[in-house]
């Protein structure tokens, strides 16, 4: 599912609804953009990569997904931390 708000009409008007009066050819084009919501996957103690799709995405990096989009996210199952 992709989400989209509505933004205009192509002749500058932002209402959504309007009325008109016909009176020759007419083209009317609705403009719209897409919704994106930042996703932020964090990991403790320290920043690990993990994947989201099968992408890998630093932790605590942020990236953008379409609203409403279903993610499958992979994080290591185990790390050895060198200190």
């Amino acid at each position: 599912m992709t989400h989209y708000v509505f933004v205009g009409w192509q002749d500058g008007t932002t209402t959504p609804s309007r009325t008109i009066t016909v009176t020759s050819d007419v083209n009317l084009t609705a403009l719209y953009n897409k919704v994106m919501r930042g996703v932020v996957i964090n990991t403790s103690p320290i920043a690990l990569q993990v994947t989201v799709g099968g992408v890998p995405v630093q932790s605590g990096q942020p990236f953008q997904i379409d609203d409403g989009a279903t993610i499958t996210i992979s994080v290591p199952q185990e790390a050895i931390f060198i200190t």
